[in-house]
């Protein structure tokens, strides 16, 4: 009985430690991935007015999705819109093709001043955009 524990106890570590390595080349994370203005924004609007903004979210490759946007905002006048993705790679070779989502956001600003608004392409890229809130008339 001692033998054939032995063989079983052998038998299920060499499945344990095969099965772990077939994992070995597993990659998951989310990032950011690249947001951008699909038109431009205005330069001024009157307060109260919404504005609409359509962003495309684009990843490099097949082994990214499920885009999704994020949006934050700091002193009510900065206003910071990113895409997010999930990259997931167990070995194979990922497909050069571009991965996109679009999404169309509306704005309403109240306050008479300018608005930041800044788009996040990677941890060191960001592009900034201004609108000019007016009273209105």
């Amino acid at each position: 009985m001692t033998k054939l524990s032995l063989v079983l106890a052998a038998l299920f570590i060499t499945v344990a430690l095969n099965s772990c390595l077939d994992n070995e080349t597993e990659v998951i994370y989310s990032d950011y991935v690249t947001v951008t203005v699909i038109g431009a924004l205005p330069d001024t609007v009157e307060v109260n007015t919404p504005i609409i903004i359509s962003l495309r979210g684009t990843a490099p490759n097949s082994c990214w999705h499920s885009i999704h946007f994020a949006k934050g905002v700091k002193e009510d006048t900065l206003c910071t819109y990113a895409a997010i993705a999930t990259f997931e790679n167990h070995g194979e070779n990922c497909a050069e093709v571009e991965v996109t989502k679009d999404t169309v956001v509306t704005f309403t600003p109240t306050l008479a001043k300018s608005y930041v608004f800044q788009f996040v392409k990677s941890y060191t890229e960001v592009t900034k955009d201004t609108v000019v809130v007016i009273p209105a008339e």
